[in-house]
């Protein structure tokens, strides 16, 4: 079983070897709402700068709201800002089409996952991912309305991205 960061018999242990070992995360204080938008942005409070190259697993919970089922819904997208060789990553929540399907998928940073929103009911969300990071840079999550509506769909309080070094 592999282990980030391998520590060797008698290696001194520092403040930069033990911050390699803690999980980075960035929490949405307050709600962010969005209407009559499909276009794509970051969240801005989901992001987390990442410090170094490398594999790293993030995963993102999130809480929700938004107009009736079909009717706007939530367009999901991951983003990194530096370079990657590999990313692959799925969300887990409410089918578009009907509330009491679970809806699961997999992509790579330029593709976008949607669930379903139904009004005004709150809902989760929960993002798996792993990528393979050739740079630093800044993982964020994005989103929007899949169909343009003036109810607004809101990312609520308490939402988190989780990012954390694998190897």
């Amino acid at each position: 079983m592999s282990q980030y960061p391998t520590i060797a018999a008698g290696q001194r242990i520092t403040g930069t070897l033990l911050q390699k070992m803690i999980p980075l995360w960035a929490v949405k204080p307050g709600p962010t709402s969005r209407a009559s938008t499909t276009t794509l942005a970051d969240d801005p409070d989901l992001q987390i700068e990442l410090p170094r190259a490398g594999v790293w697993a993030f995963d993102v919970w999130l809480n929700y709201t938004g107009g009736t089922l079909g009717s706007s819904d939530l367009k999901l997208g991951m983003a990194f800002s530096g370079s990657t060789t590999f990313t692959v990553w799925g969300v887990n929540g409410i089918n578009t089409s009907s509330t009491s399907q679970l809806q699961a998928g997999a992509n790579t940073f330029a593709g976008t996952l949607v669930v379903g929103t139904s009004g005004g009911n709150f809902f989760t969300a929960d993002i798996h991912g792993e990528m393979v990071a050739t740079t630093t840079g800044t993982l964020s999550l994005q989103w929007a309305q899949s169909s343009s509506n003036a109810t607004s769909t809101n990312l609520r309080q308490g939402c988190w991205l989780r990012a954390w070094q694998i190897a």
